[in-house]
């Protein structure tokens, strides 16, 4: 299920869109599942240095997003690396050895391109979103496919974001009839992302609303002190 949603959340409309999954962090002792998961999904997936270099150096060329392959499709810029892969293919999955500011391929690629990272401890991944996060993305969005509800409040408590979707797509975060988020092509990113509202932006935030104010008795007895 987790392959299947992400190989849907990278690969929405060629990963151009910001809520578009940038990365799978998972746990080391099931790599092997991941990686044949996401083959059987159809996705390009590669832990090869020379293929990862050359993956790299193409979508970010000396450190800067090349402007010349946003929302191609995978097999597009699989060939401009260097690399063959069938036209279907939807997208291409990496496997790094770090995350945040120290691997290029964590900043938001606006490609099909996902970022693959393990890790041993459910903590040493909930850092490698964090790390990630605040390169590219604090205060946006996060997916966890779990049922583990500690794991799940976990994510919402430990990283600033402004949502978290559970066992969904990412693109899901833009509001779907299954989460209860409001349908939006823009996403409040709060203060972490230098925005007035932390949630998806909606008609109500476009209209001014003129407040009446009565005075109100307190319910109170007595002094407060008491």
């Amino acid at each position: 299920m987790a392959a299947e949603l992400t190989v849907i959340g990278r690969s929405f409309d060629n990963g151009i869109v910001c809520a578009c999954q940038q990365s799978l962090i998972y746990p080391k002792s099931k790599e092997a599942l991941v990686f044949e998961s996401l083959r059987k999904q159809g996705a390009f997936v590669s832990d090869n240095e020379k293929e990862v270099t050359a993956i790299r150096e193409t979508i970010f060329p000396e450190g800067v997003t090349n402007p010349e392959l946003i929302g191609l499709s995978a097999a597009q810029i699989a060939s401009a690396a260097g690399i063959e892969v069938p036209d279907e293919t939807p997208i291409l999955a990496v496997k790094v050895e770090t995350s945040g500011k120290d691997e290029f391929l964590c900043k938001e690629k606006m490609s099909p391109v996902l970022v693959l990272i393990s890790y041993q401890e459910f903590d040493e991944g909930v850092k490698h979103a964090r790390n990630n996060l605040l390169v590219e993305g604090a205060g946006h969005s996060a997916g966890i496919f779990s049922m583990n509800d500690a794991h799940i409040l976990a994510v919402g408590e430990k990283l600033s974001v402004s949502r978290v979707v559970v066992n969904q797509p990412s693109i899901d975060a833009g509001g779907s009839p299954e989460n209860g988020l409001n349908p939006t092509v823009s996403l409040g990113c709060g203060s972490w992302g230098n925005n007035i509202i932390s949630e998806n932006l909606t008609f109500k935030h476009l209209i001014n609303i003129s407040r009446i104010a009565y005075k109100t008795e307190s319910t109170l007895k007595g002094s407060p002190w008491d």
